[in-house]
C-alpha cells in the first residue's frame, strides 16, 4: 500500500539452513561452517530494498543464501509482517517458502 511505503512496517524474518557437513569433522573451527554474519548480511541488505510482495524478497534472500557457500543444501526463508492493515484482529500475515540445491 502506497501510505505503507510512506511509514513503513514491521517485518520479522527466520532463516532456517541446512548444510552437509559431518559434526565430528567440523573441530570446532568457525572456517568449516556456514558465515552466519554474511547470512545476516544479504537478510538485512535485501529488506532494506523496497518491493511491493514479501514473496519478491523471499525470493531473492533465498536465491543469495543458496550462493553464499556450497556446503549450504537449502534454506527456508520466512518473512512476518507484523500487524498488517486488514480486516480482522491479524498479529502478522506471513509468507515461507524452502530453496534447494
Amino acid at each position: 500500500m502506497d501510505e505503507e511505503k510512506k511509514i513503513g512496517s514491521e517485518y520479522e524474518t527466520s532463516i532456517e539452513i541446512k548444510f552437509m557437513c559431518d559434526f565430528v569433522e567440523l573441530k570446532d573451527n568457525l572456517k568449516k561452517t556456514v558465515d552466519y554474519v554474511t547470512v545476516s548480511k544479504v537478510v538485512n541488505d535485501e529488506m532494506k530494498k523496497s518491493c511491493n510482495l514479501l514473496e519478491t524478497v523471499i525470493y531473492r534472500i533465498g536465491n543469495k543464501m543458496l550462493n553464499i557457500d556450497d556446503k549450504i543444501s537449502s534454506v527456508t526463508v520466512e518473512i512476518k509482517k507484523m500487524n498488517p492493515p486488514i480486516v480482522g484482529d491479524a498479529q502478522f500475515v506471513s509468507v515461507k517458502e524452502e530453496f534447494k540445491r
